[in-house]
């Protein structure tokens, strides 16, 4: 399996996301994830379908979809 690359800001995005969900044993959604962290939803995707990480994530229920 070929390892994916990350850049320095998407290895820092990576540390930021991971800090924040194991705090919170990964129950929280993308959309969640990108109001605590203040970072664009498709760069959050991006990092966390390279780490293997969305399945880990909470599905968004309709109140978080509707923020």
């Amino acid at each position: 399996m070929k390892r994916r690359s990350f850049n320095p800001r998407e290895e820092a995005l990576a540390f930021r996301i991971w800090q924040i969900s194991e705090q919170v044993d990964w129950m929280l959604s993308l959309p969640q994830l990108t109001a605590v962290l203040g970072e664009d939803e498709g760069e959050l995707r991006s990092v966390c379908r390279k780490k293997g990480w969305l399945a880990r994530l909470a599905q968004a229920s309709r109140s978080d979809l509707a923020a």
